[in-house]
């Protein structure tokens, strides 16, 4: 089962949206959690519940909503038989990032953004993309830059390491993304995470030279 159908089952169940989070821990496996001024409850899963089936969603369901000692019953019995493999860590991928280019280097832009406009505690890596084809191509629209929440990575289009491509325009591409990695946890009402909000939009116009980089987008996306 994949996590939206879990998800959408789940809510169907309780009776009410949540907020779902996958996880590989050995010890907390299961656990629900409902911030301060928030009324959508956090759900942490471990992974291995993907492939439970319906009398384990129903007392996962259950215990969301007021556990009861049937439904412990049950969720410890599918615990117990879940297999030893199933709580090693996932091996992680080695990134590998290279932020100086020919004419930018990306990691000193975004060491002085950070510096300038973020709390030094944003932890971000920045990497140039591959070359070759655009990074999207779908809606024939070519991105530029985009975040990573998992890995917390920034990757930006080689195409912009030219010298006929301003700084400003680089450092604002770096900073558009920069406001994803602050905006991160936002999420509506049905916990899905938020991307272009009102409040991101109030933000990326703070950069000092909105203007300039949005026309020069529109005249540099037209010559490609």
């Amino acid at each position: 089962m994949s996590a939206e159908s879990f998800q959408r089952r789940l809510e169907e169940l309780v009776g009410a949206p949540l907020i779902l989070r996958l996880n590989c821990n050995t010890s907390q496996v299961l656990s629900v959690k409902t911030p301060a001024g928030s009324s959508l409850p956090i759900v942490s899963v471990h992974r291995a519940f993907l492939q439970a089936d319906d009398k384990v969603l129903r007392a996962v369901a259950q215990f969301i909503r007021q556990p009861t000692p049937h439904c412990r019953r049950v969720l410890r019995q599918f615990i117990a038989s879940i297999p030893h493999e199933e709580f090693r860590q996932p091996a992680r991928q080695t990134l590998r990032l290279c932020s100086r280019g020919r004419y930018y280097d990306l990691d000193q832009i975004l060491r002085d953004l950070i510096n300038t406009f973020f709390s030094a505690e944003l932890s971000v890596a920045i990497t140039w993309g591959r070359n070759g084809k655009p990074l999207c191509r779908r809606r024939r629209h070519i991105q530029l830059g985009s975040y990573n929440h998992h890995q917390r990575v920034i990757r930006i289009h080689p195409m912009l390491d030219s010298p006929h491509v301003p700084e400003y325009f680089v450092r604002f591409v770096v900073y558009h993304e920069l406001l994803h990695a602050k905006l991160d946890s936002q999420r509506d009402a049905s916990g899905r995470r938020q991307l272009h909000t009102r409040t991101f939009r109030l933000l990326e116009r703070r950069f000092p030279h909105y203007k300039e980089a949005v026309a020069f987008e529109r005249e540099f996306l037209k010559s490609i």
